[in-house]
């Protein structure tokens, strides 16, 4: 893992979330999910773990004609395999930290979806009409790019527009576990092939679901609609921590 140029100033917060999007990410590898503790718990003393298992299941309807209760089932165990390896390496490295207080935590996407992120998400989906080239170019570029598929039809478009909504809250507003309100967000992503390791890889990465957000976010409309939802709400900090992707074998 690379360290992260926001690391000192993300310590803002005695908590933080990780956000796990599941398929092909870094946390597949146990020694990665090891770094990444090792990096986030000497930040925060709260460190919550969000497998995104609701978003791999929009995400399974986008190659092929999945059916949804199929999608379901392979989104439930991929959360699951995952959820095992984090809670594993997790109960490993206490035992080695030599740690009394539990500092983890593991929660699935649907224990993020309260009441508030419900008025997030239509609130963003009723201004959607006016970032629909966003959406557009963001949803062209995952199915192309990440999902290698070459057909962009508009069923396609449509479920990825979804996938993009159904993110949003957490992108706006962090996300609400436990009680707690985490404003302080980390992304574990794999470096982008058009990515110098020495240059400043936040700045390199290139994501267009942030371009969506930074969209939103320059809406003065949208925004004081979205603060009228969540009074006295600090807007989350996404920082996001690179790996070297693993070497191909033979």
């Amino acid at each position: 893992m690379y360290p992260s140029s926001n690391s000192k100033d993300s310590a803002t917060t005695d908590r933080c979330v990780v956000v796990v999007c599941l398929g092909n990410n870094p946390l597949n590898i146990d020694t990665n999910i090891k770094d990444l503790v090792t990096a986030v718990a000497a930040h925060h003393e709260q460190v919550s773990f969000l497998v995104a298992d609701g978003l791999y299941n929009l995400e399974q309807l986008i190659p092929k004609r999945t059916s949804p209760s199929a999608a379901k089932r392979m989104a439930l165990k991929a959360g699951d395999a995952m959820e095992n390896a984090i809670r594993r390496v997790n109960e490993a490295w206490i035992l080695s930290n030599d740690v009394s207080a539990e500092p983890f935590s593991i929660s699935r996407w649907a224990a993020v979806k309260d009441e508030t992120f419900d008025k997030v998400f239509d609130l963003a989906a009723k201004y959607r009409n006016r970032f629909e080239h966003q959406f557009r170019s963001a949803s062209e570029y995952y199915i192309w790019h990440r999902l290698h598929i070459n057909k962009v039809d508009n069923r396609r478009l449509e479920i990825f527009t979804q996938y993009i909504l159904e993110e949003l809250p957490v992108q706006l507003l962090g996300a609400q576990l436990h009680g707690e309100r985490y404003s302080q967000i980390y992304q574990p992503v794999y470096l982008q092939p058009s990515q110098d390791p020495m240059s400043d890889l936040e700045k390199t990465y290139y994501s267009p679901i942030l371009d969506l957000v930074e969209a939103y976010r320059n809406d003065a409309e949208f925004m004081r609609e979205m603060a009228d939802l969540a009074p006295g709400v600090p807007l989350p900090r996404l920082t996001r921590l690179f790996f070297d992707r693993p070497m191909a074998q033979d």
